[in-house]
């Protein structure tokens, strides 16, 4: 059957979405010469062995060995729960590298430009307008001129205008938002992947991140749980509020833009159900104002504070300070707990499901983990919220790792490149499996899962969980 014009473009888009990202960290094996030491071993290199001859962060060539098993161009070998693995280029990586990264490199300076415009235009809420073929060409020729370096566009009668290919990729312009929230580190990739002094991803003068755009990144994350969480979160947190033991407030800890308390708080006005306190938790500045601002604006009773995934004990203070009861709140996190802050320093739980583990684990230097030690450290952070969630437990919606063979064989997805952010950012995805048998040896049971994203390769690309303590 042939594929349709949407399925078309789709594809395209991953494409630029994956060589965004993708283009700087070939870049950097390049220069490292780890390439050239692949290319020389048909058997491999065990990746430890390879980090110290090119002078490489060993945890991020663990990281680069995946991200090649991504793309079907490389093949990790070995014991990859401790840490020790082989890494070997297939005929398609041979194929590629033989060839030059120079086309890579382009690409992605190509595709970086293209996420900057498509963001633009979406921010600029000119999808509509643009599609119309009016004036909105003039005012957005810049961008349009980037669209048409991809084939989205073409100039006529002296101005640039979007094809049908464009018509239907301008739609999917939000999906950019993403790659250009983190193209800042996206840009640091060389200098991370081969600098040996300590991992640092940078502050500004006044603390905030330097290697992320957080309001467009809270931005996209709002729109992924508006799209893809919702009415999984909403059958699982609804039930709590018609019981008589209703919760007092929800604590959203990482509430990003404020967007899940925005739909709970809808919701329960539209079942007739009273409202609670919604309050934001949030360590960013940025993300805290966003989140209020928002909340007041909607008129939702609500507080935001200051506060981290890692330390629940302290947001339990801070509440206190406000006359609100922790332990009578119904805890909710999305894509929050695989940012906390890993040390790697928590005894290690060995466990079958933690074993069979294909990720890429980094304490917060980039230094390689064990899946033992990150299954430590994530049994560890569940049994901090014990205390807390006893009466109306905690809802967890989480973003996972998979198996790259699932990913290799996928038409198109824009998985790699959330593989190389959250990788670069230390940010600690694991795969379902893990995450719920952690929860479970902390003393958690579940009450309610969903599985979500689960068509793109076959197995879920997120979760949404309702956990109680045993």
């Amino acid at each position: 059957m042939p594929e349709t014009p949407a399925a078309t473009v789709w594809q395209e888009v991953c494409g630029h979405i994956n060589a965004a990202a993708f283009g700087p960290v070939i870049g950097a094996l390049e220069s490292g010469a780890v390439l050239e030491r692949l290319l020389d071993a048909p058997e491999g290199r065990e990746v430890d062995a390879l980090a110290y001859e090119t002078g490489t962060r060993s945890g991020l060539l663990h990281l680069a060995a995946r991200l090649f098993e991504l793309e079907g161009l490389g093949c990790r070998s070995g014991n990859l729960a401790d840490c020790r693995t082989n890494w070997r280029l297939t005929q398609a990586g041979k194929k590629r590298v033989e060839g030059g990264v120079r086309e890579a490199l382009d690409r992605g300076e190509c595709s970086s430009r293209l996420a900057q415009a498509m963001a633009r235009i979406y921010r600029g809420r000119a999808t509509s307008e643009l599609a119309k073929d009016n004036l909105a060409t003039l005012v957005w020729s810049e961008e349009l001129a980037v669209l048409g370096q991809a084939g989205w566009a073409e100039r006529r009668d002296g101005l640039w205008r979007l094809n049908e290919r464009g018509n239907t990729a301008l739609p999917m312009a939000a999906q950019f938002l993403y790659t250009d929230g983190y193209l800042p580190l996206l840009a640091r990739a060389p200098e991370l992947i081969l600098g040996q002094t300590p991992y640092d991803l940078g502050r500004d003068g006044e603390g905030e991140e330097t290697h992320v755009d957080r309001e467009t990144d809270i931005a996209f994350s709002g729109l992924v749980f508006r799209h893809t969480c919702k009415d999984a979160f909403l059958e699982l947190a609804l039930p709590l509020f018609s019981s008589p033991a209703r919760p007092s407030a929800v604590v959203d800890t990482g509430a990003g833009d404020g967007e899940l308390l925005l739909v709970l708080a809808e919701a329960l006005r539209q079942n007739g159900l009273p409202p609670v306190t919604m309050i934001a938790v949030e360590f960013n500045e940025v993300a805290r104002s966003v989140a209020a601002h928002r909340l007041a604006e909607a008129g939702a009773r609500h507080l935001a504070i200051r506060g981290d995934i890692g330390a629940p004990d302290a947001i339990a203070e801070a509440l206190s300070t406000h006359g609100i009861d922790m332990a009578d709140a119904c805890h909710v996190s999305k894509s929050v707990i695989h940012n906390r802050s890993v040390t790697g320093e928590a005894e290690a739980v060995r466990d079958p499901v933690f074993e069979a583990s294909l990720a890429v684990h980094l304490d917060q230097q980039a230094r390689p983990l064990t899946a033992a030690r990150m299954a430590g450290d994530l049994v560890e952070h569940f049994r901090r919220w014990l205390p807390w969630t006893r009466r109306h437990g905690m809802i967890t919606i989480e973003a996972h790792s998979v198996d790259p063979k699932l990913v290799a064989r996928a038409a198109a997805t824009p998985i790699l490149s959330m593989e190389i952010t959250h990788g670069l950012s230390l940010q600690h995805l694991v795969e379902p499996a893990f995450h719920r048998r952690a929860a479970a040896l902390a003393g958690f049971r579940s009450l309610a899962m969903r599985d979500l994203q689960t068509g793109h390769v076959g197995a879920p690309l997120m979760t949404c969980d309702h956990l109680l303590p045993i």
